[in-house]
């Protein structure tokens, strides 16, 4: 098990497509093996639909997976708007499988907006399967307030030294509007609320079966932490976001959504902290590029930051 060392100052240079980074290190593992697990929405990474994004080459997904797993060092990471059967997730599998990642999609919700759970397989184990929880994908509120294809949250147990979870990953409805409801805003933030309760529900049975109180919950939740659709997962659900200015590390990035005018905080890695105490304590970081190349990334990358925080594997 190899002793972290996290880079909160992170600078993203582009040049031909090529990932370098510059940073100034700082261990926020207090000299103890720990793994580091977050979320990375791409955006609409592989879609058929070149309105949403242009494809991206070989070399771009390529640097990809070397941002991933060569400058990050994500043992585990949540992607989002994964098109599983594009060429460009073929790539991306190959160019991680070379670094020891494996890659889980369970199921078809979402439709080219899917779900993906990988994680490197030298450091973190899968104990059983990854499988899609019990929740609904298809809600209906009534007065024209529903959606369809809902993406589905994923989730497995893992471990690695002394530290066994679950991990559920997920990408909840956006904040666009509901055609046909009453009040298309209010309609999505209620649909975000009732995807929330459906995890709660779903979730003893799962702790149960696997035996396991320790759950981190990550993605892409399409709201900033002060939307009340989030609010039962913190209330009764009893969460914590690691997401909060109190729990990022110092000179971590302040937007996870990058374009304006809604930049944000919608990417979160929540976890109950009486529960889970391997945390390390103002670990978390969301990813900041250098400002003057924001717009290549935006382009060939993504209009999401990476965001991750860090576990105490061994040495309590």
């Amino acid at each position: 098990m190899r002793i972290r060392t996290l880079i909160p100052l992170l600078i993203l240079v582009l040049c031909s497509t090529i990932f370098t980074n510059t940073a100034l290190a700082q261990n926020f593992c207090h000299g103890k093996p720990c793994i580091q697990v977050g979320t990375f929405n791409i955006e609409w990474f592989g879609t058929t639909d070149l309105s949403k994004h242009q494809h991206r080459s070989k070399p771009t997904v390529k640097n990809i997976a070397s941002f991933i797993a060569d400058t990050l060092d994500l043992e585990i990471v949540v992607l989002e708007e994964i098109n599983s059967e594009s060429e460009e997730y073929t790539w991306l599998q190959d160019a991680l499988a070379t670094r020891g990642y494996q890659l889980r999609r369970i199921g078809d919700t979402g439709g080219e907006q899917g779900v993906v759970i990988a994680f490197d397989a030298d450091q973190v184990s899968l104990i059983g399967e990854v499988k899609e929880m019990n929740v609904r994908s298809d809600v209906d509120l009534g007065g024209g307030c529903k959606s369809r294809n809902l993406r589905v949250p994923l989730f497995g147990k893992f471990k690695s030294g002394d530290f066994d979870f679950v991990l559920i990953g997920v990408h909840l409805k956006s904040q666009l509007g509901v055609n046909g409801a009453a009040n298309p805003a209010k309609c999505a933030d209620d649909i975000r609320r009732a995807q929330t309760q459906d995890i709660l529900a779903a979730l003893p049975n799962i702790l149960s079966d696997l035996n396991d109180q320790d759950v981190i919950i990550t993605g892409d939740f399409n709201a900033p932490l002060s939307d009340t659709s989030l609010g039962p997962l913190f209330g009764a659900g009893g969460f914590a976001s690691l997401t909060t200015s109190a729990r990022r590390a110092q000179g971590s990035g302040t937007i996870s959504y990058l374009k304006a005018p809604h930049q944000e905080i919608i990417d979160h890695v929540l976890i109950r902290l009486a529960d889970t105490t391997e945390w390390s304590k103002r670990s978390t970081v969301v990813f900041r590029s250098k400002p003057a190349l924001l717009n290549s990334y935006l382009k060939d990358i993504s209009d999401h930051a990476p965001v991750w925080t860090s576990f105490i594997t061994g040495g309590n």
